[in-house]
C-alpha cells in the first residue's frame, strides 16, 4: 500500500476516494461512483477519509469476486 506523504488539504475527498480505490484494485480499474463524504472524522482531512473509504469499497468489491 502506498504511503500518503505531504500536504493533502488541496485534495477532495473524491480524489482521495480514487487513489484509494486504485490502490487496492489496480491503476487501470474502473473507479465507481463516488459517495458523498461522510461526515468530517475526527482530525481527517477529506482527501484522507477519502482514501479510507476507496481501499474500504475496493477491499469489499474483492471479496465479492469470485475466486481464480
Amino acid at each position: 500500500m502506498a504511503i500518503l506523504i505531504g500536504a493533502t488539504s488541496s485534495k477532495t475527498f473524491a480524489d482521495g476516494f480514487r487513489e484509494g480505490y486504485k490502490s487496492i484494485m489496480g491503476t487501470s480499474a474502473a473507479i465507481p461512483e463516488v459517495p458523498s463524504a461522510k461526515r468530517k472524522e475526527d482530525g481527517w482531512e477529506p482527501y484522507l477519509s477519502g482514501v479510507a473509504s476507496g481501499i474500504a469499497a475496493a477491499l469489499k468489491r474483492k471479496a465479492s469476486e469470485p475466486s481464480r
